[in-house]
């Protein structure tokens, strides 16, 4: 009796040992599952947090590498722009990325013609009052990566008057190499020509190249140095080939809390590109122009500076052929009160402008004060305040100025 007894034990002990063993297994097989939905589960979070897509045919909205693509610069190294946030998002960057920018304005002046701008056609009109609601942006942005090496980058502006239109195919890959190759219908350009709040200071407004036209790009990358450069055609009124070039550098660097970026450009011929139709003093000249820019940021304290010169006389009326040259100060703070906020004043100012061959109106310095502050993700409102000296008669040697405001309230949604 006592055997089966003993027996019986030891069967009931294999079998609860076995049943234990089971459930163990089962249990770790059940914690292994948990830790794989947790590890996939954070990975979802950190793709939502860096904007990373699916690799393979996905199309996917927002943003990607940390970024948004509509949020990249159109008209200064737009292309490297791309490359860095494809980098950034590496294996996982979807294969079609969509996103886009709608601006709409609220414009109020004093002592100017009616117009959507403050650099309108025909700027100062005494004692006249003018206002005016418009849309400015709507565009569309596609970045389709076609492989590791390549991506195709679209911009459509659908708004009346826009010329941010434009589309071109970027072969590099910064992981591999630091070069890069970019072929399309794009904006040259020739240094950082930043913008205010709103409106542009006047280095900006007249030298950086205006429109998107067809050229080829050869580009490097490494260590925070940029170079670039761009052969495109020419649009003085006697070429009808290529003939035009841009050369650029930049170089990010930083000492302690202090960031600072320093840039150098060069274009073969700005006749045509920007300059309010100016012209060399030989009309049948090419009319280079050169630019230096610096930024630096020491926490939220930030300042820029800008200057631009053509390196030959331009086309002037009754009086000694001179070089014309634009040049911005620029200051700006942020914080945060309630949601953040931007603060930001610029001076701007042109030389030589007066009395040149050209039926436009010229500038002859201008200052904006402006704010703006992100009220949701993506969302933007901002309001300007510029005042800005136009010479009286362009044609004439006089330095006769009058003077008109704007008063801008711009809403920018990116998505």
């Amino acid at each position: 009796m006592k055997l089966k007894l003993i027996t019986c034990s030891v069967a009931l002990s294999v079998a609860a040992s076995t049943t234990f063993a089971a459930t163990a297994d089962s249990l770790k097989l059940e914690l292994d599952k948990l830790k794989a939905s947790q590890v996939a589960l954070e990975k979802q979070v950190e793709a939502l947090k860096t904007g990373k897509g699916k690799e393979g045919g996905s199309v996917h909205m927002g943003p990607i590498g940390g970024g948004m693509i509509a949020g990249q610069s159109s008209r200064f190294g737009r292309d490297l722009q791309m490359l860095g946030l494809l980098q950034k998002a590496g294996k996982d960057a979807p294969r079609l990325t969509i996103g886009g920018n709608l601006e709409a304005d609220v414009v109020y002046g004093r002592n100017v013609a009616d117009g959507s701008s403050i650099y309108n056609s025909q700027g100062y009109v005494k004692g006249q009052n003018a206002s005016a609601i418009f849309l400015d942006t709507a565009r569309l942005d596609l970045l389709a990566k076609l492989n590791d090496w390549a991506f195709v980058d679209w911009q459509l502006d659908f708004a009346s008057g826009a010329d941010t239109r434009s589309g071109y195919l970027t072969i590099g890959n910064l992981d591999k190499s630091p070069v890069y190759l970019s072929a399309g219908k794009y904006f040259p350009y020739f240094g950082d020509f930043g913008g205010h709040v709103y409106n542009n200071p006047l280095s900006t407004d007249y030298f950086r190249i205006s429109s998107a036209v067809g050229a080829i790009a050869l580009g490097y990358s490494q260590d925070n140095l940029n170079v670039s450069a761009a052969l495109f055609k020419s649009k003085r009124a006697n070429v009808t080939q290529v003939k035009d070039w841009t050369l650029q550098a930049n170089y990010s660097f930083k000492v302690g809390q202090v960031k600072a970026k320093v840039g150098a450009g060069y274009v073969a011929d700005i006749t045509g590109h920007a300059l309010s139709d100016i012209t060399a003093q030989n009309t049948l000249d090419a009319l280079p122009a050169a630019n230096v820019s610096a930024k630096m940021a020491v926490g939220p304290v930030s300042f820029k500076v800008n200057y631009a010169q053509t390196t030959k006389d331009v086309n002037r009326t009754d009086m000694q052929d001179k070089k014309v040259s634009a040049y911005n100060i620029q200051a700006g703070y942020s914080t945060t009160i309630i949601k953040p906020i931007d603060f930001s004043v610029s001076y701007s100012a042109t030389k030589n402008l007066n009395g040149v061959v050209t039926s436009n109106k010229q500038f002859k310095n201008q200052v904006l004060v402006g704010a703006g502050v992100a009220v949701m993700p993506g969302a933007y409102v901002s309001l300007e305040y510029g005042n800005i000296a136009q010479y009286a008669n362009p044609t004439l040697e006089s330095s006769d100025t009058n003077r008109y405001s704007v008063l801008t309230l711009d809403f920018w949604l990116t998505f």
